[in-house]
Parts: C-alpha cells; structure tokens; sequence
C-alpha cells in the first residue's frame, strides 16, 4: 500500500505539441513532473499544489481535487519511478519514492492548487 502526500511549487510549465503541459513541480520530498492535457491545466508557475499519491481511491475526489486521475508504476529505479497515466507521464525523484509503490502498481493522483 502506498500513501504520500507533500507540498510542492510549480516551477516550470512547458507546452508541448498535441495540447500536453508538463508541470514540473519542487519540494522538500524531491521533484515530480507531470504530464497532462492542456485542457485540464488550471496551473501556473508559482503556484503552491498539494499532491497526494495513493493506492487507495479517494471516493470525494470531485470535492478533495483540482485534478485526479490514476496511472500504473512502469518503471521503478534507483533514484526515481516513472508512472504512465494512459499515454501521459509522472516522473518522481528524491524522498517521494523513498516507500516506492510497486512494479505494475496502480496509484491515484491527486493535485490540488492551494495558490492562484
């Protein structure tokens, strides 16, 4: 079972074709970037967002989340674990994969923006 949850700053948006931001998001816990539709990001650089990954469904994801989706752990490292979100990516690094989910593993992925 895996269960994390940190604080992070936006600190880098970078467009890409085919209407796909990657985020890139740092904290205490290390660097996560994230890929997702542009469509769907409501995020800007400078922005504080909380971000949960967990095995477990939360069933108030409407009201808990500004985005939530799941993805499947295809690559676990050394240093860090990649997880595919339907053709999207999630690369995590530093003490985030300290517990690291599982090979295969399905995580849920919460971010919330807690600045604008």
């Amino acid at each position: 079972m895996y269960e994390y949850k940190g604080t992070y700053r936006v600190t880098g948006l970078e467009y890409e074709p085919n209407n796909v931001v990657k985020l890139r998001l740092e904290g205490e816990d290390g660097l996560l970037t994230i890929e997702l539709p542009a469509v769907v990001n409501r995020f800007r650089e400078g922005d504080s967002v909380l971000v949960s990954l967990s095995s477990s469904r939360d069933e108030n994801y409407r009201e808990n989340w500004s985005v939530y989706m799941w993805g499947v752990v295809y690559y676990s490292g050394e240093d860090y674990v990649r997880l595919s979100i339907g053709g999207f990516i999630m690369h995590m690094e530093g003490g985030v994969v300290k517990n690291r989910p599982g090979l295969g593993e399905k995580i849920y992925i919460g971010l919330r923006q807690l600045t604008k």
